[in-house]
């Protein structure tokens, strides 16, 4: 079964929570013009959920962000990059 992509949007999960989002953004900022960045929080614990979304501008920015960075190491843990998966209505 295919998977509906969000177009130009990118999950990155398995990163250490104390990453910030400079840290993410100078490492996904070589790939292309980032539109949005969202690091979501816990409501009730007030930490990170342990994921991210980038936008970007373009899809091939999307696909060369995951070609090269998916199963790389960011802040002494092993990353995986995907699209994000097309939200349910």
């Amino acid at each position: 079964m295919d998977v509906e992509i969000e177009q130009y949007i990118i999950n990155i999960s398995g990163f250490s929570l104390s990453t910030i989002k400079e840290m993410l953004l100078s490492a996904f900022r070589p790939f292309g013009e980032i539109k949005n960045i969202e690091l979501p929080y816990d409501l009730n614990t007030h930490r990170l959920k342990g994921y991210c979304q980038i936008e970007y501008e373009e899809y091939e920015d999307c696909v060369h962000a995951i070609d090269n960075m998916n199963l790389s190491e960011l802040g002494g843990k092993v990353i995986q990059v995907s699209f994000a998966k097309k939200k349910k209505s």
